[in-house]
């Protein structure tokens, strides 16, 4: 993973020394697979860019899986399925939630509601894939 972000450093530069924030699974969904794939690409993100890696969002419902809905299904799946987990947002900084595939946007923009709702202005997303 990281051999593949080395060869996009120069349009990784934009994430420089950024706040790195991994998409949140439920706490039952990451127990069973033993991780959390956003996670590790934040550690490979913070590795490139420099920046932090933060857990700010929490999970508060265990949503089923995205894979088999529909657009519409995947946005009211998601909806309110997030909490800020610290208070800790300074409108200064530039957030980048990461995810594994952008499929709908469902989930990411979720997530960007709630870092907005608390203060964060500059918000970015990055994905390894578009599905």
């Amino acid at each position: 993973l990281y051999l593949l972000l080395e060869r996009e450093l120069e349009r990784l530069k934009a994430l420089k020394n950024a706040i790195f924030v991994p998409v949140p699974l439920h706490f039952l969904r990451q127990w069973k697979r033993g991780y959390n794939q956003s996670e590790w690409i934040a550690k490979a993100l913070q590795k490139c860019c420099g920046g932090e890696i933060l857990s700010l969002l929490k999970r508060k419902v265990n949503t089923p899986s995205q894979t088999s809905l529909t657009r519409s299904e995947r946005k009211k799946n998601v909806e309110n399925a997030f909490t800020l987990a610290k208070k800790t947002i300074d409108p200064k900084k530039t957030y980048v939630l990461v995810d594994d595939v952008f499929t709908t946007g469902a989930t990411l923009n979720a997530c960007a509601k709630v870092l907005h709702e608390e203060g964060a202005q500059n918000i970015r997303v990055f994905t390894l894939a578009h599905g």
